[in-house]
């Protein structure tokens, strides 16, 4: 059964360090309440500034990523050399004038020239009954946190988070009372990485869960690190018949069967073997690129 993709609005804001003057959020015309909203934060040991990195604007409200630096000796401290840094989703509702701030929890996003944000409305696609907003920023190595904050119960809060490799993020679609999409991985037997892992979010309790692929192309190719032998397969069939595929062998790692821990190889254009998951973790080699 093949479920519909809901179209995601394009609606959504990058901005790059690079490319950009980070504001002042004390500059900006939202001063007094987004001033006030941090005033039960912890203290810190130096001056502080507050710089905001990227925001979402829409008629009724806003959203912006915003950070708490330490100023030392007349230098905002961006790279947290003295004082760790804070960051915060702020959200102010243009209406009433009032400003919501929750800690968002992320690695320091101060010092980076290369780093992009995205934010993204979705409240139509995950039809929530509330708005909910995608915001993907820069995580540790390779990968980015997607948050996804809205008003649950009456509280702005992030509603749950995941950790993914792709720079913009990932797409989510509703499909009943769960939300899925596909993220990324590496997988058990070579290490290579894959763009097709399913993530499932329950909307009543938004538990994140991750179901485990039971077939899995990964479609790699790589060398025999050492000589094994393999049953042939023949019209898609297993057969008796062994093949000796020595070291140093081209192999391309086809597909991944994890309920009966079998790995399907070719080792020719018209070769195709299966071995144990066992035997493909330890006699091929595997992807170590970061």
């Amino acid at each position: 059964m093949v479920i519909s993709r809901l179209a995601f609005p394009f609606l959504f804001l990058f901005l790059s360090c690079k490319n950009h003057t980070p504001v002042n959020a004390d500059n900006d015309t939202t001063k007094t309440v987004t001033k006030d909203t941090f005033s039960n934060t912890h203290e810190i040991d130096y001056p502080a500034k507050y710089i905001e990195h990227a925001r979402l604007e829409k008629k009724d409200w806003l959203i912006t990523i915003t950070s708490r630096f330490a100023v030392v000796d007349g230098k905002i401290d961006e790279e947290a050399h003295y004082q760790a840094s804070s960051n915060y989703f702020v959200y102010l509702n243009k209406k009433i004038g009032k400003a919501d701030t929750i800690e968002a929890g992320l690695v320091n996003l101060g010092g980076c020239q290369s780093c992009k944000f995205f934010i993204r409305d979705l409240t139509d696609s995950f039809k929530s009954g509330g708005f909910v907003v995608q915001i993907v920023t820069p995580a540790e190595d390779i990968y980015y946190t997607n948050s996804f904050v809205g008003y649950d119960k009456g509280k702005f809060q992030i509603l749950f988070s995941i950790e993914d490799g792709q720079e913009e993020g990932i797409d989510l679609y509703r499909d009943g009372v769960k939300l899925r999409g596909k993220i990324s991985g590496r997988d058990e037997v070579v290490d290579n990485l894959e763009l097709d892992y399913p993530v499932e979010i329950d909307t009543r309790t938004f538990k994140v869960t991750y179901p485990q692929l039971e077939k899995q192309y990964i479609g790699w190719e790589t060398t025999a690190t050492e000589s094994f032998l393999a049953h042939r397969v023949i019209a898609g069939m297993l057969d008796t018949s062994l093949v000796k595929v020595n070291a140093g062998t081209a192999v391309m790692v086809d597909t991944l069967y994890r309920v009966p821990g079998k790995v399907r190889l070719h080792v020719s254009d018209s070769i195709i073997v299966e071995v144990k998951v066992e035997t493909a973790q330890k006699k091929l080699g595997h992807n170590n690129a970061g």
